[in-house]
């Protein structure tokens, strides 16, 4: 059993080819939380991480500023093996309304009771604002504070 709980590797860089190889790491079997916040992962990252048998124990997953799309968000929303996720974020993506959907739809993000409040309540209020910017056409850039307020940045 792995005593790692705690991965920070925002800001390196890190493409889907690193994604898929950490994802497959047995040291990460016990990590809590994972920051892969401002890295080049995409899709096929996301869906690495949805289908890790290593990352059953995740209650923190911050993908953050990434290029992750309508596909890694579903592939998220619909992995079991996330299910433990207290805390999900995924703001500065290439996120569209398939994959809001997809996350605000989720059964296996509502499992527990205990964080059900947290994350439900981000999960709708972006999903609600990506849908409504999405109706008018116009470009949503949003993301989770620490507090857990959207805003929209500064142009």
């Amino acid at each position: 059993m792995s005593e790692l709980e705690t991965l920070d590797l925002r800001n390196n860089d890190l493409t889907d080819e690193a994604v898929i190889a950490l994802s497959k790491s047995k040291k990460l079997e016990g990590l809590v939380s994972l920051n892969l916040s401002k890295n080049n992962i995409t899709d096929v990252g996301a869906q690495a991480l949805a289908r890790s048998k290593n990352l059953k124990k995740l209650k923190k997953l911050n993908l953050n500023f990434n290029r992750i799309g309508d596909e890694g968000a579903k592939a998220i929303a619909r992995s079991p093996r996330l299910a433990n996720l207290e805390s999900l974020k995924l703001g500065q993506n290439k996120i569209g309304t398939e994959g809001a959907r997809a996350l605000n739809e989720s059964e296996n993000l509502r499992r527990s009771e205990e964080h059900t409040s947290e994350l439900q309540s981000r999960r709708n209020l972006v999903c609600r604002l990506l849908l409504e910017k999405k109706k008018h056409n116009t470009n949503l850039c949003a993301h989770t504070l620490p507090e857990g307020r959207i805003r929209s940045p500064v142009a």
